[in-house]
């Protein structure tokens, strides 16, 4: 089983928890090192202190030499024995001039130096300061000596573990104020996928049409790119139901023809072959108003030129007795967003309706406009009559002698209609006959 967080609340949520984590523990630690340096520093003073008030204290001796008076000692524990804090004054050989009465046992090791100096060591159960002096007696003769104060690190551990004790209680506490903040935060952030999740269920069930909600920028693509492939599979469907009616509505008339023909007993051969012919036609152009994907935000876009390439050089096999001139003038790079067989099917009904009614030239020419992107089409055949646009709608012809059922311009129609586009039929003044310009958002 995958341990792997499946949603985006439980992974924002095991992220901030780690987060969270690393971040209470390096500031736990930081702040215990800050405590803890501090708390050494302040034993450290406080020893260099004591032996300021020690140094305070001594009186010559009898021999000339220096001692510390056990009534004038700066800290009471200096005369408890085991009391944590002791003292030594010893010459630079080391020999014991002095011990507090607290100091029951033998002076630890300790490092030499020169006379001011101050040494502080931190040992596992002590802490312990030596400060070197030299002292000129009665007899002018000058002695060094070193005093030591040695004191327990209970009272220090002690302290420590209570600022330990103190900040884990404050890290908790912070830590389940900020979860809870967390917590908070993260509802009103997911508060927009929630939202989205509802009305897709609400278009699933068909309760409405698309999601209407105002999304933060972040889920506005996500949202628009939903409505369009909502609208695109409603209009795919739609295209299903209007062409299967068109299809049985336009069959009605040659089904009737050869209804009545085998009632009559007519068996023309002809009239039946064109009958036949009629309803493949028709046929074929309804499957293919069908088939076509339409506009789709997440489509890849298709590169204009290599089509028109491959459709002019299939034009040229096709009409290789009229050898057509087909001149192009189609920026490399230039894309539309439209599906590779549709695009095909646009530039190759326009190109051949061209090269069919030319005289031998053809140009295509496309280019941006804005947001759009033009392909014009022109030839230096008669042209289009001055009606044009009724060569647009399914079964018209220009010339009733030419073979076909007219459905090409017609397909061209349905097509640049259902990518949201426009089409434009006039007379071309380059060459002289038709021009025919669609404009697609690119």
């Amino acid at each position: 089983m995958s341990l792997r967080p499946t949603s985006l609340r439980a992974r924002l949520i095991l992220g901030a928890l780690l987060v969270l984590a690393i971040f209470l523990t390096a500031a736990g630690v930081g702040q215990e090192r800050a405590f803890r340096a501090a708390a050494l520093s302040a034993e450290q003073d406080k020893l260099r202190g004591l032996i300021y008030a020690l140094l305070g204290a001594t009186e010559p001796s009898a021999r000339g030499g220096l001692v510390i008076g056990d009534f004038d000692l700066p800290d009471p524990r200096l005369t408890q024995p085991d009391s944590g804090l002791a003292a030594w004054l010893l010459t630079l050989e080391d020999e014991v001039v002095w011990r507090s009465p607290s100091a029951l046992h033998a002076p630890p090791e300790h490092g030499l130096g020169e006379v001011g100096d101050f040494h502080f060591e931190e040992t596992p159960e002590h802490f312990l300061t030596t400060y070197h002096l030299r002292w000129i007696g009665t007899d002018a003769e000058a002695r060094r000596y070193q005093l030591l104060v040695e004191s327990s690190k209970g009272s220090f551990q002690q302290q420590l573990t209570a600022y330990r004790r103190q900040l884990l209680g404050w890290l908790l506490a912070a830590a389940a104020g900020l979860l809870i903040t967390l917590m908070i935060v993260l509802a009103w952030l997911i508060q927009p996928v929630r939202r989205m999740e509802r009305e897709l269920r609400a278009v699933e069930r068909g309760d409405t049409d698309e999601l209407a909600g105002r999304y933060p920028d972040e889920l506005r693509p996500l949202a628009s790119a939903l409505n369009a492939m909502v609208q695109t599979e409603r209009n795919q469907q739609a295209r299903y139901r209007n062409a299967l009616g068109d299809l049985a509505h336009s069959l009605k008339t040659p089904l009737a023809v050869l209804d009545g023909m085998l009632r009559e007993g007519n068996t023309d051969v002809a009239q039946t072959r064109e009958q036949v012919e009629r309803m493949r036609h028709i046929t074929e152009h309804q499957l293919a108003r069908a088939s076509h994907a339409g506009r789709r935000t997440l489509a890849r876009p298709q590169v204009l030129a290599p089509v028109v390439d491959k459709i002019a050089s299939s034009m040229a096999k096709v009409y290789h007795d009229k050898a057509p001139q087909i001149t192009q003038d189609v920026p490399q790079g230039l894309n539309l967003r439209v599906e590779e067989g549709d695009l095909f099917e646009l530039v190759g009904n326009i190109l051949d309706n061209a090269c069919k009614w030319c005289e031998q030239a053809v140009a295509i020419s496309s280019e941006r406009d804005g947001g759009s992107i033009t392909i014009t089409v022109e030839d230096d055949g008669p042209g289009f009559p001055e009606d044009a646009q009724q060569f647009l709608k399914r079964g018209q012809r220009a010339d009733q002698r030419t073979p076909g059922q007219g459905l090409g311009l017609a397909t061209v129609k349905d097509l640049v209609d259902l990518y949201e586009g426009s089409i434009l039929i006039d007379r071309s003044r380059r060459l002289g006959g038709a021009r025919l310009v669609l404009r697609l958002r690119a």
